[in-house]
């Protein structure tokens, strides 16, 4: 089964969270999915 990770922003905001985890993300083979809402 694979593993799934959540993020959850506490101390940042996600425009200054989101481009970093991405970035790690890509950096190990990982696939990401962003999922929001609409506001």
């Amino acid at each position: 089964m694979a593993d799934i990770l959540f993020y959850h922003l506490t101390e940042s905001t996600l425009e200054e969270a989101l481009p970093g985890l991405l970035e790690r993300s890509v950096d190990r083979g990982w696939r990401a999915v962003v999922q929001t809402g609409t506001e």
